[in-house]
């Protein structure tokens, strides 16, 4: 009985002393907080265009439960592009720099791991995923596709665009566009690529046409669109009877047309005994039979109208008609010897010629007799332009200006000192002109002539002459067949003339019909402004 109460006082101490030690008992009892790891962010992702590298990242580390930890950390898959700095181990809470340096690496995805780790944490090691992407960016060459042709010709010379990327890594991509008129080689590809773009003018009528090839790569940054233009001009090509198509000896140099029908073509024969020729057009340029060609020695550079009767002609000879170019007269008195680039009437009796050495002559009397007048310069004159018989401007080599608003009796010289050769001077009013010259040269005033201002050319061509059909709309021509156009008289476009010879006057009947001509007897005509 005795043994028996013994154990049961022993159990029950025993119960309560395991009471005291865990702290309760029953539903009252508590267990200490587990330490785990805590980290912000949970993750390090980072999309960056190819080449560019990411502001590094704080991690901080810190702790949950009671108690405190130490860590530590490493990089799992031991990546170059990968950098822990500042604190990377010690007591949390605390931080460090997970820092992305993408060195030589290519477009693409790249992954690691970032271990934190703590003895006594439950949830130790803890992983912070790195995936790093490296989009790439489409390249192109060229950026934008330009075709020039000319209604009626063939079509125009297919063109390569050549698709890359700023990495080497290669993608996927693919091309979209909505014209008709444009072809492309393939729709899809993997760079580096080549596609050929074609057009077909076939069934298209002169104008300018537009497209876009929308460019997507699923790796790339975004896509890329590359615009497409097509100018279809509508200058139809002539010739000088006898010249069709053959390599003539007719050297065009100027061009004017009375009227719709009646048009002059002046310049010279080469190989030959003479030199000058004029030639004339009874049907608005459908010919230009030998019948109405007059020739002369001596070569001629230009020809003006007044109107249907007077006409003038100039070279190295001065000559002039007085019944639409029937007949045609030498001067009776200039002061010669003759080399003469440019002829200017503002009616039947007032005019300029302008040549080489600094000369220009001025006519009172309709072409009969000529007088020198004092230029002040020794530069060869390529250009001279009079508004009225009052106001006039010439322009010739290293950059010689000069302008007169007494007829021409004093020439003050406003040279821009440019050193570049100006070939043309042309005025719309009193205030408005353009030079034209040597290397895509374009100038502008709105001041009558006092500053000059450069616009920018689409060409590096001579530009020898321009014709205006308003105060913003005109056209200059020049060497190796250029015509560059103007709608607003500040931007310039080219028109393709589907020649390749170098192109020496233009003349405007009205706002669409207009001729040019050029070497080898070729004559270009449109009846729509070119387009």
């Amino acid at each position: 009985m005795v043994k028996r109460l013994t154990a049961t006082i022993l159990l029950a101490l025993s119960t309560a002393s395991m009471a005291l030690i865990w702290g309760g008992c029953g539903d009252e009892s508590v267990s200490p907080d587990p330490l785990r790891l805590r980290v912000t962010p949970d993750a390090v992702i980072r999309e960056i265009p190819f080449g560019i590298n990411p502001p590094a990242q704080w991690v901080v580390v810190t702790t949950e439960g009671s108690g405190q930890l130490s860590y530590t950390t490493r990089i799992a898959g031991g990546s170059n592009w990968l950098r822990l700095f500042g604190q990377t181990s010690g007591p949390a809470p605390d931080s460090f720099l997970a820092n992305i340096s993408v060195g030589s690496l290519q477009a693409g995805v790249y992954y690691d791991t970032i271990w934190v780790e703590a003895l006594y944490a439950e949830n130790s090691p803890l992983a912070i995923p790195v995936m790093l992407t490296l989009t790439n960016a489409v390249a192109v060459e060229p950026d934008s596709i330009l075709f020039l042709t000319v209604s009626g010709e063939p079509n125009p010379e297919p063109q390569e665009l050549v698709i890359a990327g700023v990495s080497t890594t290669p993608y996927d991509f693919t091309l979209a566009k909505t014209a008709s008129w444009m072809t492309l080689s393939a729709t899809a590809g993997t760079s580096p690529d080549t596609i050929i773009v074609s057009a077909d003018i076939q069934s298209l009528e002169p104008g300018v046409y537009y497209d876009t090839i929308k460019i997507t790569a699923p790796l790339a940054e975004a896509p890329i669109n590359v615009p497409c233009r097509l100018v279809v001009a509508s200058w139809v090509r002539s010739w000088i009877t006898g010249n069709e198509g053959t390599a003539a000896s007719h050297s065009l140099r100027g061009l004017h047309f009375t009227d719709a029908q009646t048009g002059f073509a002046a310049g010279l024969l080469t190989g030959g005994e003479v030199d000058g020729e004029i030639s004339r057009s009874l049907d608005g340029g459908t010919t230009w039979p030998s019948g109405e060609r007059v020739i002369f020695d001596p070569l001629l550079g230009d020809i003006t109208f007044t109107d249907e009767l007077h006409g003038w002609a100039v070279g190295q000879t001065i000559v002039y008609t007085v019944n639409g170019g029937d007949t045609w007269n030498t001067a009776i008195s200039a002061p010669g010897p003759f080399s003469l680039n440019h002829v200017s009437f503002v009616d039947s009796l007032f005019g300029w010629a302008v040549g080489n050495a600094g000369r220009i002559l001025a006519t009172n009397d309709g072409g009969k007799n000529w007088a020198d007048q004092t230029s002040g310069v020794t530069d060869d004159l390529k250009g001279v332009y009079f508004l009225d018989a009052a106001h006039g401007w010439v322009v010739g080599n290293n950059g010689a200006v000069l302008l007169t608003a007494d007829t021409g009796k004093t020439w003050a010289d406003v040279g821009l000192a440019s050193g570049l050769d100006l070939w043309c001077v042309v005025f719309v009013n009193a205030t408005t002109g353009w030079i034209f010259g040597e290397t895509g040269t374009i100038l502008h005033t709105t001041n009558g002539g006092q500053s000059w201002l450069p616009q920018t050319p689409p060409t590096t061509h001579r530009l020898a002459a321009a014709a205006f059909v308003s105060p913003t709309r005109g056209w200059a021509v020049g060497t190796g067949g250029t015509i560059l156009y103007t709608e607003d008289g500040e931007t310039w476009s080219v028109q393709p003339s589907g020649v390749t010879e170098d192109l020496s006057d233009v003349f405007f009947i009205d706002e669409d019909e207009g001729w040019i001509c050029a070497d080898k007897g070729i004559l270009l005509h449109t009846t729509g402004g070119g387009l």
